[in-house]
């Protein structure tokens, strides 16, 4: 069975969505974490019992938090993210063979898309999968062979060019597979696209619709681009 680790912060613990909260607000940025990963989960759940969810959570005295349910939790460990990938990465992929790490900064997924990635990682020619971000990220990167930890640390995270390194990093293990491009949310600019995409989706789940609602609810704000404002 493949393994999908959602990598996420706890609130009460550790700063979230700095670059959002500078527009919005801390609070209302940690309400819109927490939503986000919620939704999230909530399509990792969807997919079960064909795949296993788990919480890779940052920080070790989070992995009791009520804000984690439904899953199991994992500790990613000490270091910076590339080390945590790898730690994550290699513990479920010597567990389960098959494993998909994903984040909660594109809560517009659907079952469908993590099920083909599973589904590519199980019968595709290539040992990796990807799902790019706008931003030159990646919001999904699924693998079925081992990575070394140096592949994980020299890749410069939060760049634009952050995909492709670590696609080039992976050549000489094997190919890629790839999902579709997502855009993610990292600023207040990304708000009313996601709740475009969320609209879009055709069954969207309950905490979906409920971060939908959300964003188009939230009061006027400088910085922050709103649904009206794009229809006008």
């Amino acid at each position: 069975m493949t393994a999908v680790a959602i990598f996420a912060k706890t609130a009460a613990l550790s700063p979230v969505k700095t670059r959002l909260a500078a527009a919005i607000g801390p609070d209302t940025a940690t309400v819109f974490h927490r939503l986000s990963a919620w939704a999230c989960g909530s399509v990792v759940t969807a997919c079960a019992p064909l795949l296993h969810g788990y919480w890779a959570v940052a920080e070790q005295d989070g992995l009791g938090h009520t804000d984690w349910q439904g899953h199991p939790t994992l500790w990613q460990g000490e270091g910076g993210l590339g080390r945590k990938l790898h730690t994550i990465y290699a513990a479920l992929q010597e567990r389960h063979g098959r494993v998909l790490l994903l984040g909660c900064d594109a809560p517009q997924i659907s079952p469908a898309k993590l099920l083909a990635a599973a589904r590519a990682l199980e019968t595709g020619p290539h040992p990796f999968v990807m799902g790019r971000a706008e931003d030159g990220g990646f919001w999904l990167f699924g693998g079925r062979l081992p990575i070394p930890a140096e592949v994980w640390m020299t890749v410069p995270y939060s760049q634009p060019d952050t995909a492709e390194r670590l696609l080039a990093a992976l050549v000489p293990i094997g190919g890629t597979g790839f999902l579709p491009t997502l855009r993610d949310v990292d600023e207040a600019g990304d708000l009313a696209p996601l709740a475009t995409a969320l609209a879009a989706l055709p069954q969207p789940l309950p905490e979906q619709v409920r971060l939908r609602a959300w964003i188009e609810a939230l009061p006027r704000q400088a910085g922050v681009t709103y649904l009206e404002d794009q229809a006008s």
